[in-house]
């Protein structure tokens, strides 16, 4: 009928801003940031029999915590002095993924995948460059815009092609 196996696995995503945000912070002489992904899960995966000719199905489900991380994001003039600088630091979140696929063989397998990499809270430092002097303030979002906490939800779905060893 098939069979059940546990896994661990620890995958990592990149993304950049969009096209036309990215190009509004280099024509403000800025840097963009991009955001980085990376879930660690543990679960299940279940193996179906064969159906045809070496092409074998299978479902995985896992849970785990995902680490999110930005890159720093600068704006400003510098030659014309004012500049800014902020440093993020998001929280740690509960995700999980499911996926289906099948094997073609037994070292290939390819299938699509959901993963709901949780909702982060953000906090971040702000630099900032006046008169030459340096001025570092610790912030959280909701002092820093005066608005209820920032978070961000993450999730995505992947095409994910497999090599087995």
């Amino acid at each position: 009928m098939g069979e059940v196996a546990p896994f661990v696995q620890a995958d990592a995503y990149w993304n950049m801003i969009s096209k036309t945000w990215r190009k509004k912070y280099l024509d403000a002489n800025a840097s963009a940031p991009s955001y980085i992904n990376v879930p660690i899960m543990a679960g299940v995966s279940y193996l179906y029999d064969e159906l045809w000719n070496d092409i074998t199905p299978y479902a995985e489900f896992g849970i785990g915590a995902d680490m999110m991380f930005i890159t720093g994001e600068g704006a400003g003039k510098i030659n014309g002095v004012e500049y800014k600088r902020f440093a993020y630091k998001p929280s740690t979140s509960l995700s999980w993924m499911l996926g289906l696929g099948a094997y073609f063989g037994r070292h290939v397998s390819a299938g699509i995948y959901y993963y709901g990499m949780g909702t982060h809270t953000i906090d971040y430092t702000s630099s900032t460059l006046k008169n030459n002097m340096l001025a570092k303030t610790q912030m959280d979002t909701d002092r820093a815009i005066n608005a209820p906490r920032q978070t961000r939800s993450v999730g995505s779905f992947v095409l994910r092609l497999g090599f087995h060893f």
